[in-house]
Formats: structure tokens, C-alpha cells, sequence
């Protein structure tokens, strides 16, 4: 088969099968370069070869050494090269697209080879026989007549032409897209991790345009314009679906001992799960019906609606007030007692100090005055120690037990929040 064809076929043949991958090979040039180098790649063994004429010296040994049509020809060739390229692209890439490529761009050439009435030694150098296809010589193709080239040439192109809505989509797409019907959205959704957007008509004939979460065999779950919404599969007609590129993915949050609006702006987002418990109870509408409840359990729900009644604790309040004034005043009472018999033990200590200090320069006179006067300050001095180590601080613990219990009470009432939430991430 001549060159031309070879790339045609090749491009054709890999195009077809490549899309069970999901490859395209129109997707970027280098599928392209890769796909038609290797669908020529087997002729480097032929000096007049388009791929022989590039690597020359190299299809010049290839001819004297084994001759058109043989060990490149063989299935070990196209072994070898495969695990070479596989084990390339592993190391290097992370991936197998050109693997998959390279093993139909390359089988392509071999069984269009096969289809001529030369055929090719497939099983070389185990043996030369040649494998054909098909049996029947007369349905053949012959290498140089160029009118069957030529009526090859245009069945190719033709085909890929037509196949070009096969390629862009992957075969399996396609296939879904052409029978479409709520099991191919189905299995479309399984086989890629991103979501799937669908347009259907649902029971109420409005074209509907939305995300799909969640699917039973019987029920979906779509997310569209920040509300999720369910919908029987046997009540809508799908018209098209696409895949939008982002993975299906949820971050789980959980929260406790959190205020109501704290919950409030996590309930703004969508949500495929929600468990939702609170200190008092929480009155919130369920179709059409309002309903109380203190752990509110929730699936794919946004912008989720609930309220807790304020409780009146003025009067709580206030006695946690006056109590703590009291325990205040008793402090305060004691504390000045304490400081004022300091205050007069301190003046009295200084006026001793004072008169020890002066009693040198002091007459016979004053020094017998100072005398006296000094052991009835020292007997003041005495009286009020005695008196400072009688005082004792005022027992406020009853108080302090009234107190903590009315601030126990006061903080049962106020509104504390816990909860786990499933948010998905669109």
C-alpha cells in the first residue's frame, strides 16, 4: 500500500479506535505527528519509503540486511517498539495516550499491509509465511494500481469525515449522545469523575438546563441556579448532556457550640448532606408545614431556613447583677477595713521611729515625757495588730454558688449551634 494511504488509514483506523479511549487525535498536533509517523513507521525498512527517505541510512541497512517487509513487518517489531514507548511515556509523562496512538497508528500499517497480495511476515523470524487478509487473493489490493489506491484513498478520507463528530466526542459518548435516554446519561456520569450537565424537559415541558448530583434507577438529583431538585427519570425527555470538566468533589466542615448566623452562612452553600443539632429547639417549614425540632437532618439543600425563639432572661440577668454588686460591696467593706487598721499601724510604727530618732537631742525633760509616751504607743501599736489579726475576710461562698448557678442558667439559654455539613464544591 502506498504512502498516502498508510496516513490516511492510519489516521482513520487510529482515529476509530482511539476514541474507546477517549483520545482525540485532531486534539492537539502532536497526536497528529505521532499518529502519522508511526502509521509509516514500518516502510524505514524501504529506501523509497517516505519514512525511509528521512532515516535513509537507517532503511538502507534495514533493506540489505533483511529485505522490504520483514522484521519491521513482524509482530516483534511491534512489540518492541510498543513496550519502548510505553515504558517512555510512564517514566516521563505519567500517562498512555501515545501508547494508545502508537498501537493503532502502527497496527494500522500492519493490516493494511496484510491486505495486500504480497501480505506480510507477521510471525518473522519465527517464520516467513505470509499472513493475508482475506483468504480470497481476488479481494485483495495490489500495491501499484494506483486506481484501487486511489478508490482507497477517497473510502478513507470519506470515513473520516463522517467520523469526525466520533473523534471530538470519544466513542462512547457518541454512542450515548446518539441513544440517548436516562441509562446512557447514567453510564456516561460513571464513566468520568467530573459532572455532567443535562438538558431535559421536565414533567411540565420546560427546558431545564442543570447539574447532575445524584442518580437512582428510578430518580435524579440536578443542581441549577443555586437549588437543588429531584426529578423522575420516567417524566423527563433528555435532549443533550455535556461534560463541564469539574470533579465531582465535596468538602466535609463540621462546627460546635457556634451562633446562628455562624450556621446560617454555611447553609448559603450547596449542600449534599446536612446534620444540624441546637440547645433548643429550631422551627423550620417542611412542605408548606411548620415543624420544631432540636436535630434537623438534610439532604441537597441550599440556602436552608430555620429560627430559634429568643428567650426573655431580663430577669436572670438581673439578679446575676445584684449578686455580683453584693459580692462586690462585701469586698470592697472588708478591704477598707483592713487598709484603715494598716494605715493607723503604719502612722503609729513612724511616730516610735520618729521619737527614737530625736531622743538623743531631746532635755532630760522630754526624754522622761517620751517615755511614757512611747510604751502607750507601743501599747496602741499592740491593740491594733490584735485587731488586724482578728479580721477575717467575709465568707461569700454561698453567694458565689447562687451566682455561678444564675450564669449556669443564663448560658443554658443562650443558643449554641453544633453540626456536620457536606458542601459540594462547584
Amino acid at each position: 500500500m502506498q504512502g498516502f494511504n498508510h496516513i490516511a488509514g492510519g489516521l482513520c483506523f487510529t482515529g476509530i479506535f482511539a476514541s474507546f479511549h477517549d483520545v482525540n487525535i485532531f486534539e492537539k498536533p502532536e497526536y497528529l505527528g505521532v499518529t502519522i509517523a508511526f502509521s509509516l513507521l514500518p516502510d524505514v525498512d524501504h529506501t523509497r519509503s517516505i519514512v525511509g527517505k528521512v532515516f535513509y541510512p537507517l532503511a538502507k541497512w534495514l533493506s540489505i540486511k533483511f529485505g522490504h517487509r520483514t522484521i519491521t513487518h513482524s509482530l516483534l517489531f511491534y512489540l518492541i517498539t510498543l513496550l519502548s514507548v510505553r515504558g517512555f511515556e510512564l517514566l516521563y509523562l505519567g500517562h498512555l495516550n501515545y501508547t494508545i496512538l502508537v498501537s493503532y497508528a502502527l497496527a494500522s500499517h500492519l493490516v493494511f499491509d496484510m491486505c495486500t497480495r504480497q501480505g506480510i511476515p507477521l510471525f518473522y523470524p519465527f517464520s516467513t509465511r505470509p499472513c493475508v487478509l482475506p483468504a480470497n487473493p481476488s479481494m485483495r489490493l495490489r500495491s501499484n494500481d494506483l486506481r484501487s489506491e486511489a478508490i482507497v484513498f477517497v473510502v478513507f478520507c470519506s470515513m473520516m469525515l463522517f467520523c469526525m463528530p466520533l473523534f471530538a466526542n470519544g466513542f462512547w459518548m457518541q454512542y450515548n449522545k446518539t441513544f440517548l435516554n436516562f441509562n446512557h446519561i447514567q453510564r456516561e456520569a460513571k464513566r468520568k469523575t467530573d459532572l455532567l450537565e443535562i438538558t431535559f424537559l421536565d414533567i411540565h415541558k420546560d427546558t431545564t438546563r442543570a447539574i447532575l448530583v445524584q442518580d437512582t434507577e428510578t430518580t435524579f438529583w440536578a443542581y441549577q441556579k443555586g437549588k437543588f431538585a429531584q426529578y423522575a427519570a420516567k417524566d423527563c425527555k433528555y435532549l443533550s448532556f455535556r461534560h463541564t470538566g469539574i470533579e465531582y468533589k465535596f468538602k466535609q466542615l463540621q462546627v460546635f457550640g457556634v451562633s446562628v448566623d455562624s450556621v446560617k452562612s454555611i447553609l448559603k452553600r450547596p449542600l449534599i448532606k446536612m446534620q444540624l443539632q441546637c440547645n433548643q429547639e429550631m422551627n423550620y417549614y417542611e412542605n408548606s408545614i411548620l415543624k420544631t425540632s432540636k436535630i434537623i437532618e438534610k439532604e441537597y439543600i441550599e440556602g436552608f431556613e430555620f429560627y430559634v425563639e429568643k428567650q426573655d432572661n431580663t430577669k436572670e440577668r438581673l439578679e446575676i447583677d445584684l449578686s455580683a454588686m453584693k459580692l462586690q460591696s462585701q469586698r470592697e467593706n472588708y478591704e477598707a477595713e483592713i487598709n484603715q487598721v494598716e494605715q493607723e499601724i503604719f502612722e503609729t510604727e513612724r511616730a516610735i521611729r520618729r521619737g527614737d530618732t530625736d531622743y538623743n537631742s531631746m532635755s532630760d525633760y522630754q526624754k522622761g515625757r517620751w517615755q511614757s509616751d512611747k510604751r502607750s504607743l507601743e501599747s496602741t501599736l499592740e491593740t491594733l495588730k490584735r485587731e488586724r489579726n482578728r479580721k477575717t475576710a467575709p465568707d461569700t461562698s454561698i453567694e458565689e454558688v447562687r451566682l455561678n448557678a444564675l450564669k449556669s442558667t443564663l448560658n443554658e439559654q443562650k443558643v449554641l449551634m453544633s453540626g456536620n455539613f457536606w458542601i459540594l464544591e462547584i
